[in-house]
């Protein structure tokens, strides 16, 4: 997704554990964010306390809202440096790039789009746009959108690679949980690849339907074949809570028993080899958790709108490169007359 107002420009820099105990990196709310005159999401990434989780860099959380009324409709835009993932709870969304993809994804499914050197996509959920596609595939027209969409990092070693397009359908953990990206110890999302330069990476749907429900969560810290790549194979985790509230039940060191609210996250850093336990106990019904992260990120990232880079002139040549439209780096978006592409936002001062 783009950011078509209040661009942030930052640097996302790698934390370090203190000791060889879990602990509490941030907690905080996200932020309400107007993307145009019927779309607003609430920005949990980047936030001032925590500028990223593992290599996602960006996290929106947009709806539940009327389709008709407050449908994203953004569009062609441009990235570098970083994979796109849009995941939905309700609705649809139609996918377009540069690559030549044209792809709905619904919800159960994830879309994944790797920028690397250069890519221009738009995504459609307007019902004039999605109504042909659904009518295809058989499926009701949804009367809400709701759902995430988050950028990972590529590695300094992975950013320049050509883009590319890829769609899947969820990974099933249990009956109420699905493995979205990445992997886990017993599941692995293989149809979404991952750039291997990252190490650990997971993005997991946990929902329950009644309250006090629980879900145990467990894994060994680090991964011993990256440790040659980042200085620091730790694993930071994010628990963030879309609808409802859950409590950090055990295993989670000094957050152990913390409340998360709706539009939250708690952030908590596993060091290195250490085999990980925490159980997540539901306070409400109707309650959605998206956990996130992997291995933290070895170096800062430069960031400005839609560009995330390991170094600012990168994301610099980035910028002038769309100012000026050139094509042979950020190409037309297929099946679109481009006329509304999105223009470079002015830099803050």
């Amino acid at each position: 997704m783009t950011v078509i107002s209040s661009p942030e420009e930052g640097e996302c820099v790698p934390n370090r554990s203190k000791n060889n105990q879990i602990e509490e990196l941030a907690s905080f709310a996200g932020k309400n964010v107007s993307l145009g005159k019927d779309f607003s999401v609430r920005r949990v990434l980047p936030n001032a306390k925590q500028r990223s989780v593992g290599p996602f860099v960006f996290f929106d959380h947009f709806g539940p809202s009327s389709i008709e009324e407050h449908a994203m409709n953004v569009g062609p835009h441009p990235h570098v440096g970083l994979m796109t993932i849009s995941y939905l709870y309700e609705g649809a969304i139609l996918h377009r790039d540069s690559t030549g993809a044209e792809q709905m994804v619904l919800p159960g499914e994830v879309n994944g789009m790797i920028s690397g050197n250069g890519v221009t996509h738009s995504e459609r959920g307007k019902l004039k746009d999605i109504k042909p596609h659904l009518d295809k595939l058989n499926r009701q027209l949804p009367l809400r959108s709701h759902g995430l969409q988050l950028w990972i990092a590529l590695s300094k070693e992975g950013e320049d690679v050509d883009p590319s397009f890829h769609h899947a359908p969820c990974v099933s953990v249990n009956e109420n949980t699905s493995l979205v990206v990445g992997k886990t110890n017993t599941r692995h999302q293989k149809n979404i690849p991952i750039d291997p330069h990252l190490g650990k990476v997971v993005f997991l749907d946990i929902q329950f339907f009644g309250q006090s429900e629980t879900f145990e969560l467990s894994f060994v810290g680090g991964l011993s074949e990256v440790e040659d790549i980042v200085k620091d194979p730790s694993i930071e985790l994010g628990v963030y809570v879309s609808t409802g509230k859950i409590a950090l039940q055990s295993g989670w060191g000094s957050v152990d028993g913390r409340t998360v609210e709706s539009g939250n996250m708690t952030v908590v850093k596993i060091p290195n080899n250490e085999y990980f336990r925490g159980s997540l106990q539901s306070l409400t019904p109707d309650t959605r958790v998206a956990v996130l992260g992997g291995t933290a990120l070895p170096e800062k990232r430069h960031m400005f709108w839609n560009f995330v880079a390991t170094s600012r002139d990168k994301v610099e040549q980035a910028a002038q490169a769309w100012d000026r439209l050139d094509r042979a780096i950020f190409p037309e978006v297929v099946n679109e007359d481009n006329k509304d592409s999105i223009p470079l936002p002015k830099r803050k001062n």
